[in-house]
């Protein structure tokens, strides 16, 4: 093996997996092939299940082989962790979570075998949406079956991913706003990235907006929809970017590839950079990855966007006359990064005090969590366990724990939960 990939991302989507990585020798990330030295980098997210020796294949060759049927084909690797279906083959029956796994172990062969490495230390996983806490648990478990430590990874939706991938470039490119087109044969999204800069940190956002309905995929089969497709989609180009000072324009996905966008790619190439290509997201991830790994870093600039939180959560401490703050989750963090843990004793107090704010939207507020549940000691004589964490991006829960008092009061089991949700402001 070689020297060790320092960090990799892989881009997880139904139709198609991306690799790429950073070996720190370069600046910047490099896609993955699935051959070496060759330019093959969108791996089929399909599994093919020999129905007679339960043998499996992945990617291509697993395509190959269900094109000579005496198998089962399994697709929708990806959406199939939403649910509880299992799949039966030689009387052994596998899981969504067990099949994804396999899936993953294969990518990372891929990975090994094509740059000659001993694998990544930091990993960045990039999806189209968002994930929950399910998700997240599958991920991170089947990341630790393939070595990778659960605080070496990092997971975001393509918004993100996107976003990683701008400001990492030269910063004319984001001098203004820039538009992403993604369309593949499941969705058409439009992304516009915007930096606030008259804040510091300057805050970094992205709007979306789902063009779906209006260009449908389908529009492509024949001449007449390619004409209205592209007719629909100009209009929609002239309308937006009078709107917008836009400097930079990124197109992605499958529905560009074909031929029907003349006169949309006239406005949208008009006075501004535009790139075309299928690594974007994949590329950006490892980005955030890098970022991980402390290659890279973003000073004065903070990306907001759905996979981050949107608050400050502090213990405030002390009295009125001499308060401090104790940070327990910090605004713009990953949500299942976020949160943390520590442990007070009460001198006669009768409520926990929390200042909650967002600089990104000028807002402050304080909570109060009464401590009258609570069995009533002395002062000094109660020590609390106080926790923050996140259910999701806009759902935060603050745990409190009577942890007793030594020898002297036990605890009492008692807990309360505060629950801080999006209608905070």
């Amino acid at each position: 093996m070689g020297k060790n990939i320092i960090a990799a991302a892989f881009d997880f989507c139904d139709d198609f997996c991306q690799i790429s990585t950073f070996d720190g020798i370069g600046k910047e990330p490099k896609s993955v092939s699935t051959i070496y030295n060759d330019r093959r980098y969108l791996i089929p997210s399909v599994i093919w299940i020999d129905e007679l020796s339960g043998q499996m294949v992945f990617g291509d060759e697993a395509v190959r082989c269900a094109e000579k049927g005496n198998g089962i084909k399994v697709t929708d690797i990806v959406s199939a962790l939403d649910k509880e279906e299992e799949t039966e083959i030689k009387d052994k029956k596998y899981n969504s979570k067990e099949l994804f796994s396999k899936y993953v172990s294969y990518l990372f062969k891929v990975l090994y075998d094509n740059t000659k490495s001993a694998g990544p230390e930091y990993v960045a996983v990039t999806f189209e949406n968002a994930v929950d806490r399910k998700m997240m648990d599958i991920i991170v478990d089947v990341m630790k079956e393939n070595d990778i430590s659960e605080d070496n990874i990092c997971v975001q939706t393509h918004t993100e991913s996107f976003m990683y991938y701008v400001i990492s470039q030269s910063s004319d490119i984001w001098s203004n706003d820039v538009a992403l087109f993604d369309f593949s044969e499941n969705y058409f999204k439009y992304r516009r990235m915007y930096v606030d800069k008259t804040r510091l940190p300057s805050i970094v956002r992205c709007e979306e907006q789902n063009l779906t309905e209006l260009i449908p995929y389908e529009f492509l089969d024949n001449e007449d929809g390619k004409v209205m497709a592209d007719d629909t989609l100009c209009r929609y180009v002239q309308e937006h970017f009078k709107e917008h000072v836009v400097s930079a324009a990124f197109i992605t996905g499958s529905g560009f590839y074909k031929e029907w966008a003349d006169r949309s790619m006239g406005v949208i190439c008009s006075k501004r950079r535009v790139f075309k290509g299928y690594n974007l997201f994949v590329k950006g991830a490892c980005y955030a990855a890098m970022e991980k790994a402390g290659r890279v870093k973003y000073e004065h600039i903070k990306i907001m966007c759905g996979q981050r939180t949107d608050m400050t959560v502090s213990l405030v401490v002390g009295n009125d006359d001499n308060e401090k703050y104790v940070v327990m989750s910090e605004e713009g963090t990953n949500w299942y990064e976020a949160g943390a843990y520590t442990e007070v004793i009460v001198d006669g107090a009768d409520m926990l005090k929390f200042r909650v704010d967002s600089v990104s939207e000028n807002i402050r507020k304080v909570y109060g969590i009464a401590l009258d549940e609570f069995p009533d000691r002395p002062p000094r004589t109660t020590r609390l366990g106080i926790s923050v964490k996140y259910n999701s991006p806009q759902e935060c829960v603050i745990r409190v724990v009577d942890k007793g008092f030594g020898e002297f009061f036990k605890s009492s089991g008692k807990v309360i939960e505060e629950v801080i949700s999006k209608e905070w402001r």
